[in-house]
């Protein structure tokens, strides 16, 4: 009986030092958002999004109001997008921690004219990607996919990113209040990039364009028509 009293005591005593606040999607009983922050002081708490699918999106610390520290993120069918350094709610584009970003394709072949969709892991919102012998385009539905790519021609397809984050002593950055952004476009930005957020860091100058990838492109094959 001591041990019940004892566990149970434990229980109440770390129940009463955190409070959680939750939100679901409309019309479900699944959370869409969860803040865990200490009974006395709600200036600082644990912020968990989820998908509608009751996978988690992200989750990090949010203290006056601002990201801080280590955000985690992942896509819909739960595999780690990326983690992103925070300092004072602005992204820390020269963590030292960074790692090169990983593309993962959802298909094993690349085929001309055929679409196929990329996973953009450890990259970072501000970060590009670009390719030859072919288009690519990014999505603006983000939960699975980042980018969507046609190739053009059966050879190859070479991937290309812009490492700004490689030589910070040839960068420049500025930022930008997000109330002063009228074409988001022109910064290369989308609405995912600067919700809830006042402002942006935008990156210019000199950057080291870093190869990711070379994947042979095959053509489609041809189904025959035999009449008897």
């Amino acid at each position: 009986m001591k041990y019940i009293l004892n566990g149970l005591f434990l229980f109440l005593f770390i129940s009463c030092q955190s409070v959680a606040e939750k939100e679901y999607f409309e019309g479900t009983n699944v959370v869409k958002l969860e803040k865990i922050y200490s009974a006395k002081d709600k200036s600082a708490y644990t912020l968990i999004t989820y998908f509608d699918n009751g996978r988690i999106k992200e989750t990090g610390q949010i203290i006056d109001n601002k990201k801080e520290g280590i955000w985690k993120e992942w896509y819909a069918d739960g595999m780690l997008r990326r983690e992103i350094e925070y300092e004072n709610g602005e992204v820390n584009i020269f963590n030292e921690n960074r790692q090169l970003p990983i593309l993962i394709f959802s298909s094993d072949s690349l085929i001309t004219g055929v679409q196929t969709f990329i996973k953009f892991t450890y990259s970072y919102p501000s970060d590009g990607l670009a390719c030859n012998n072919g288009i690519i385009m990014g999505l603006e539905d983000k939960s699975n996919y980042d980018f969507v790519i046609i190739p053009s021609e059966a050879d190859s397809m070479r991937f290309y990113y812009d490492c700004v984050w490689c030589q910070p002593e040839k960068a420049d950055t500025i930022i930008v209040p997000v109330s002063e952004i009228t074409d988001l476009s022109e910064y290369g930005l989308t609405e995912d990039d600067v919700k809830d957020r006042s402002s942006v860091t935008i990156i210019s100058g000199n950057v080291k364009s870093i190869i990711l990838g070379t994947f042979p492109i095959y053509n489609l094959p041809c189904s025959s028509t035999f009449s008897y």
